[in-house]
């Protein structure tokens, strides 16, 4: 940039002018921020579903940092939907995926207590009872085995094997 350039950045550094040019970076900015939203996938907001849906791809892929942000963005957005139940129990399976087994535990719990009739509550029954199991609480481990079955009598001869695989593997009598 020429001498002009240097004279026009003078002037606009003056105190009225200064005013002026911060004013002009904020249309600035917004205006390319305006351009970027317009350019991005559905909010959140408005499109929990299919934002469960990028979360899940994430965790298929053993992403687990972007599926837990990705989940707890979910969570935040929708927090009374179902969608939130099933971004919780995403959330544990980020843990889980980890080891990190406390963490797994708190999200599976929260899961299964805030929508208890959901999609994945017995499932997240379980993967409590698992998680306490990994972590050497065999209490807690055996009374969320036994709440599975108390609470979800038709469970699905699938998740009735793992509980009872589980159960075995905790010591549960």
């Amino acid at each position: 940039m020429g001498s002009g350039g240097q004279m026009l950045r003078g002037r606009l550094a003056g105190s009225k002018m200064g005013q002026g040019r911060e004013r002009m970076k904020f249309f600035l900015f917004a205006a390319v921020m305006g351009v970027l939203l317009a350019m991005a996938p559905p909010c959140l907001a408005e499109n929990g579903t299919a934002a469960l849906s990028a979360a899940d791809r994430l965790l298929k892929t053993r992403d687990f940092e972007g599926a837990e942000k990705a989940y707890r963005a979910i969570i935040a957005g929708h927090p009374q939907e179902a969608v939130a139940g099933l971004a919780l129990f995403g959330l544990g399976e980020t843990f889980f995926g980890r080891n990190e087994f406390g963490l797994s535990a708190l999200a599976y719990s929260d899961s299964y207590r805030e929508f208890p009739q959901g999609k994945r509550a017995a499932e997240a029954l379980f993967k409590l009872g698992v998680s306490m199991g990994r972590m050497g609480r065999t209490a807690e481990a055996c009374l969320a085995f036994k709440g599975v079955r108390v609470k979800f009598p038709a469970l699905a001869d699938p998740l009735r094997a793992r509980v009872n695989q589980e159960k075995k593997r905790a010591g549960c009598s």
